[in-house]
């Protein structure tokens, strides 16, 4: 449908707005990750976790888009009106971290909450569609010529089946491509996912618990063993995130890699996997005994999407001349006694000494890597539990939840697949559209601008 001179007109004028504030949302950006990630290490201090986070500013297409679509329905919203042009999407493990971040960013002193617009709160009230999250408008505060600045920014907090939850229904929605019959099915199948997200974060809870520390002593000889060796990690990583990337970039379906997540171990888990096989600190024991120095996480939408990566993944290895695979484990055709589900894959880099430095890749997807993270916590914190008999209780529900939830991914697999080879519909190139005009400083009248040829 043309653009109307009126809407020319005010989409003109909300391009400027954006482009006039492009540098303060930027600022805007950095601030509020550094905020972030400030409470991030507050909440992990607490025993808490963030299973990964992203940021983005909102392009410029993408709010024209969006202004258009609201105009036309007859609500006049412009730049200064939209809220989430800077935002950030924290993902936690359970419904009760989300609430427990929450209240980190309600009483920190740095950011306001805009009360004005409430918070809105879809996973206590989920929407129709089924999408589960919770929204957050916040003022950062910023340094400009002429003083500071509050930017308006949006704070996305959600679990890792929400966050899954979400993926789909864009996939299933977008352009209203579902029929009401699959986005009835898709509606009662989030509805599920949304109990085991309780039944998770409700079974046997750990309260108040902190992982063992050691002592500044115990980690010195660690961490001196540690920093001789760091430089090899850090050219080792050099040259894989490079390869990981441009193999998500040239995969033909990359839209179904939701996550890649890299670390490097920390000193604490070092000494205490060092401890485990009574092996000492030493820069040899850490390089050939611990094959996760360095660990890397690719999160797919599917079990079907992560099988298509892997063997694509290989090809890559396999022709970079760079690294070798010395090992893998499927416990994705193979589950493991306790219900793990997911693909293990160890990589060495060529010509690094005469021994293999391994490198540790997990493939998984969003449901197997969302009751990992549950079934570790169990696993590793087994002292925690008040009796033997109620720990063996816990492994056993996990292991009944990671069946059902392997049942429920695959039918929401199922839906995936049926849609995903229709011909997608490209967002509107409104940039470009308006391009060819612009407004009168003085009468703010829309003026078209004659191309090079003068037609």
């Amino acid at each position: 449908m043309e653009l109307s001179i009126d809407e020319k007109e005010h989409l003109l004028k909300q391009s400027y707005a954006y482009r006039y504030e492009k540098e303060n949302n930027e600022k805007a950006k950095v601030v509020l990750e550094n905020i972030i990630n400030n409470l991030q290490n507050t909440f992990i201090e607490n025993g808490n976790e963030i299973s990964y986070k992203c940021s983005r500013i909102k392009t410029e297409n993408s709010l024209l888009n969006k202004i258009l679509k609201r105009y036309r329905n007859g609500k006049i919203e412009n730049f200064e009106d939209m809220h989430d042009i800077v935002g950030i999407r924290l993902i936690c493990l359970s419904p009760s971290d989300v609430y427990e971040f929450e209240k980190l960013i309600d009483n920190c002193d740095e950011l306001k909450v805009v009360n004005k617009y409430g918070c809105k709160d879809y996973i206590k009230k989920p929407k129709e569609s089924g999408y589960m999250s919770l929204h957050k408008i916040v003022e950062v505060p910023i340094e400009t010529s002429a003083g500071i600045k509050y930017v308006q920014c949006e704070i996305q907090l959600r679990t890792i089946f929400q966050d899954m939850i979400s993926v789909i229904e864009h996939k299933l929605g977008y352009k209203g491509a579902a029929s009401d019959t699959d986005k009835r099915k898709f509606s009662e199948l989030s509805a599920e996912l949304y109990s085991y997200d309780y039944a998770l974060d409700n079974l046997f809870k750990i309260e108040n618990y902190k992982p063992k520390e050691f002592s500044i002593e115990e980690l010195k000889e660690c961490r001196n063993a540690y920093e001789k060796i760091k430089p090899i990690y850090n050219l080792i990583n050099g040259n894989i995130s490079p390869l990981i990337d441009s193999c998500v970039k040239e995969y033909k379906n990359n839209e179904d890699i939701l996550h890649v997540v890299s670390r490097y171990k920390s000193e604490q888990s070092m000494k205490r996997k060092l401890d485990r096989n009574s092996l000492s600190c030493t820069p040899e024991n850490i390089l050939y005994n611990i094959r996760d120095g360095i660990g890397y996480k690719i999160v797919c939408v599917d079990e079907k999407s992560t099988k298509e990566f892997i063997e694509v993944f290989k090809e890559k290895i396999e022709a970079s001349n760079l690294f070798k695979i010395t090992d893998t484990s499927n416990w994705l055709d193979n589950p493991k006694p306790s219900g793990y589900r997911g693909y293990k894959m160890n990589i060495a880099p060529i010509m690094v000494g005469d021994k293999d430095i391994n490198i540790e890749i997990l493939f998984t997807t969003t449901v197997n890597n969302a009751w990992t993270q549950h079934h570790d916590k169990v696993f590793n914190n087994e002292d925690c539990y008040s009796s033997s008999e109620d720990y063996m209780r816990a492994d056993r529900q996990l292991k009944g939840f990671s069946f059902a939830l392997h049942r429920l991914e695959t039918e929401l697999s199922e839906l995936i697949q049926k849609y995903k080879e229709m011909p997608t519909i490209p967002t509107r190139d409104l940039v470009s559209e308006i391009e060819q005009y612009k407004l009168d400083k003085d009468t703010q009248v829309l003026k078209f601008i004659p191309n090079k040829n003068g037609e």
